[in-house]
């Protein structure tokens, strides 16, 4: 019954949201009083990391807190009004981009009442948005953030004048003990279906991936996945950009 309830939710959310994320000031505030446990963007905040779930969101933010101990971060909220809000503010803000085939794949695995569609549109609207803002912002892919995100905040040290301590991705430890502080995490919020439902990756997920995938090659979804395939294309030239690729 839980998770029918969820699911009904999740179906109903997106009509509302996307009203409401018409004001991000409005947006911002809303998220900010229903959820006081999401850090979400304020003037004060140190950086802010922005992107759809499944793009190495929780990785980045656990990182740079390993390498920069008490630094405020705004992340997890997963929406462009947050881009928006910090380029008002100034701030440092980081955008994450991933394939979108295998970023909505990793939600519906992770959150099996999440509907495909549904995903293909806020993963669309999220990226469609954030491009005005590619002036104001580091773009960093999935691929560079899971194994060289040194260089990541290297680029967000020459873009906005900060001195963020560089994440040593080559130190084996630190990678490590990035990996055990978000399992930790998973366990208070998943408990035994934590394989399923990490932010890591398992087979578990990789094995229920490959049963799910043709649902993203249906021909009703074909238009949206064009419209992923898109923006993520331009991002994905932006951060190339910033990489020196």
């Amino acid at each position: 019954m839980d998770r029918e309830r969820r699911g009904l939710r999740n179906r109903l959310r997106p009509a509302w949201y996307r009203l409401l994320e018409r004001s991000p000031r409005a947006y911002t505030a809303y998220r900010r009083r229903r959820q006081p446990l999401t850090p979400i963007v304020t003037a004060e905040s140190d950086l802010v990391i922005v992107g759809y779930p499944a793009c190495a969101n929780t990785f980045a933010r656990v990182a740079l807190l390993h390498a920069n101990p008490g630094l405020s971060l705004a992340s997890h909220a997963h929406s462009w009004t947050q881009v928006a809000e910090a380029t008002r503010h100034g701030l440092p803000t980081l955008v994450l981009v991933r394939e979108p085939r295998a970023a909505v794949l990793s939600v519906l695995v992770r959150f099996s009442e999440r509907d495909p569609r549904q995903e293909l549109e806020a993963y669309a609207t999220l990226y469609r948005r954030t491009l005005p803002f590619m002036d104001d912002v580091v773009v960093a892919d999935f691929a560079e953030v899971t194994t060289r995100f040194g260089d990541v905040v290297e680029r967000l040290n020459q873009r906005f004048a900060t001195s963020f301590e560089r994440f040593a991705h080559e130190d084996e430890a630190a990678t490590a003990r990035v990996f055990e502080d978000i399992d930790a995490y998973d366990r208070t919020q998943f408990g035994d279906s934590t394989k399923r439902q990490t932010a890591r990756p398992s087979t578990e997920k990789e094995a229920e991936k490959a049963r799910i995938r043709p649902l993203l090659a249906s021909p009703g979804l074909e238009p949206l996945m064009k419209e992923c395939d898109r923006v993520y294309r331009l991002l994905r030239e932006r951060a190339n950009a910033g990489a020196g690729e």
